[in-house]
């Protein structure tokens, strides 16, 4: 894949306009994509491209805008789109503090996929707490659309060294916990089930650590548990110069499996930003990244 980005700001009577934009090209698929953003504070304007070849496949015009707080305490925005399948629109309104130490989101979305198609309606409201005293908080949303009423509750915290979250929904439960030491390295423990109180599908145990450079040499690696067995991982990195650095990946997964990947990574200025490329060789073949950032 190869990928470029670009920004540009203008400042002006009607404040800071800024325009932004991305491309990439895979020559191996033949793959394209694209998008360009203008930008003027309240309100912006997106218009996004793919296809393969000569061949544009989908498009998509989205202009936003924030109209900041109409009444004391409401703030709404709204955005509306028009794509080669469909056209839709939105409407937004957030209130900071509902109730003390509660913010809530209300939004409505409409789509039609087609003159003739059926506008489909898609209400969604969000809420989130306030950080208790052990640095958690919780985060929630009720949504609607084709007539199925879907909920998701998430309780996130992060306290110095030690975080972790657990989720709820319709489609069953998720979890991690973990903790990170300069000793012995990050510890991270997760699981995940189809109904609370009935025990878990899922479940993983992972330890991880970077150690300190051996000879120019940074090891770094991991080992997991997992219900499919005991797997793990060691890379050994090294800088050859200011802009190139190789690497070498062993991989054992659960199964016993084997993977040996060098890599090779470069940068370096180039005009006003930087070159940014990467190779690395796995089972899939070679995988080739270039890039370009601009500063």
């Amino acid at each position: 894949l190869v990928c470029a980005a670009g920004y540009l700001a203008v400042s002006g009577a009607a404040g800071v306009l800024s325009l932004s934009g991305s491309a990439g090209y895979s020559p191996v698929t033949g793959s394209w994509q694209g998008a360009a953003t203008y930008d003027l504070g309240q309100q912006d304007a997106t218009l996004s491209a793919q296809g393969m070849g000569d061949q544009l496949q989908d498009w998509q015009l989205r202009v936003h805008k924030d109209f900041g707080e109409v009444v004391d305490g409401l703030e709404v925005e709204g955005a509306a789109s028009v794509s080669a399948g469909q056209v839709g629109g939105s409407v937004r309104a957030h209130v900071p503090e509902l109730i003390d130490g509660l913010a809530s989101t209300v939004e409505l979305e409409a789509i039609q996929s087609g003159p003739d198609a059926e506008l489909q309606l898609m209400p969604k409201a969000r809420f989130e707490t306030d950080q208790d005293e052990w640095g958690g908080r919780i985060q929630g949303e009720v949504s609607q659309s084709a007539g199925e009423l879907n909920h998701n509750v998430v309780y996130s915290i992060q306290n110095g060294d030690y975080f972790g979250d657990f989720q709820t929904g319709k489609s069953g439960w998720s979890g991690q916990a973990g903790f990170a030491r300069p000793q012995l390295g990050k510890v991270v423990a997760s699981a995940s089930g189809n109904a609370v109180g009935k025990p878990p599908a899922h479940f993983r145990v992972e330890l991880g650590r970077e150690f300190e450079p051996v000879a120019d040499v940074v090891p770094a690696g991991s080992i997991h548990l997992s219900e499919r067995g005991l797997g793990g991982h060691v890379t050994l990195r090294r800088p050859v110069s200011d802009d190139a650095t190789v690497g070498l990946k062993l991989k054992v997964d659960e199964d016993g499996q084997v993977e040996l990947s060098p890599s090779l990574e470069l940068t370096g200025k180039a005009g006003v930003g930087t070159f940014l490329g990467k190779w690395m060789r796995g089972k899939g073949g070679n995988d080739v990244s270039l890039g370009y950032k601009f500063r």
